[in-house]
């Protein structure tokens, strides 16, 4: 390890993915971020075309997450590490009452277990990659069969804003 990383306990790695799921994401203290995650910060979530880079681009992910789904709940099943790296399993419960990117909600309630490989630097989260069932996932929020087929003019009309936006700014 180089000289410039401040060393992680396992159990402080741990206890900050438990705060980390307990105040930021149910909590909603989105003040708690710059304390929890390292400002370089990335997260490789399955849902997402790209990684989400840096502590504004996670509130936003997270902001988006709960307006689509107000009653968002992420609890953590267990936790294991070795050094800076934890691995936690976690149960995400919500229903789907608001956009989801280009989705429309379904008003379905979903629970989708999960498993987060959370790297540690300078005591803070630095890099996540989160695992889990996508398909399983979209079947519970009802986009998926027939189902997609309702949301492909809500797609269609987030394609066209997203494309003029990086266009023209």
């Amino acid at each position: 390890m180089s000289s410039r990383h401040s060393p992680t306990s396992t159990d402080a790695a741990v206890d900050i993915a438990r705060r980390f799921a307990e105040e930021v994401w149910n909590g909603r203290e989105y003040t708690a971020i710059p304390e929890l995650v390292h400002r370089d910060y990335v997260l490789h979530d399955p849902a997402a075309p790209d990684p989400i880079r840096g502590r504004d681009a996670l509130e936003r992910h997270i902001r988006d997450s709960v307006r689509a789904f107000p009653d968002l709940h992420v609890e953590p099943r267990l936790g294991l590490g070795e050094g800076e790296t934890v691995m936690t399993y976690y149960t995400t419960t919500g229903t789907f009452d608001g956009a989801y990117g280009p989705l429309s909600p379904t008003g379905r309630r979903v629970a989708v277990d999960g498993t987060a490989v959370i790297r540690y630097e300078d005591g803070k989260m630095r890099e996540e990659h989160l695992y889990y069932d996508t398909a399983d996932f979209r079947k519970q929020l009802g986009v998926t069969g027939l189902g997609f087929l309702r949301q492909v003019p809500s797609i269609a009309r987030w394609t066209l804003r997203t494309v003029r936006a990086r266009l023209f700014g």
